[in-house]
């Protein structure tokens, strides 16, 4: 009489810890994508944030320029300096510089760790120094002699 339980017991630990490893090894692959996904979806809702504090700082300006009185004014809003753990770069353009508006002026915002490019476009009736601020997470915008640039006033 032959005993095969010792092999059986053996084999079904061995298959076991298989299953498992591979169950784990799955779950892990699959929380890594969520979270790239995650990271990805919070960068464009910060980026979104910023940018739309951005026109609104332009619009202002735009505003204060149409009173008729000759205003110089300066304002520096403060932004993080990394996006989802990623640099991010800030430039002043020309709407016809843009592949995706037809507006006179545009702001873009570009963050190559992300591999992202967003444009908001502006509405602004304001001539504007086009340009990239030295500083993007503490830019320092201008309105100066009816022109608004990024830069102290001189």
């Amino acid at each position: 009489m032959v005993d095969n339980r010792a092999v059986s017991i053996a084999v079904a630990h061995g298959l076991t810890l298989a299953i498992t490893t591979i169950l784990i090894s799955g779950l892990l692959l699959g929380a890594g994508d969520l979270l790239e996904a995650q990271e990805q979806r919070a960068a464009k809702a910060q980026f979104d944030e910023i940018g739309g504090d951005l026109v609104a700082q332009l619009n202002t300006l735009d505003r204060l320029n149409s009173t008729g009185d000759e205003v110089n004014v300066t304002v520096q809003p403060e932004y993080p300096e990394q996006v989802a753990s990623g640099r991010w770069n800030l430039e002043l353009q020309s709407g016809s510089e843009s592949s995706t508006y037809t507006t006179a002026s545009v702001i873009r915002i570009e963050s190559p760790s992300h591999d992202r490019t967003i444009e908001y476009p502006l509405s602004n009736s304001t001539s504007i120094n086009y340009g990239t601020p030295a500083n993007s997470y503490k830019p320092v915008i201008s309105l100066c002699n009816g022109e608004i640039t990024f830069g102290e006033c001189s």
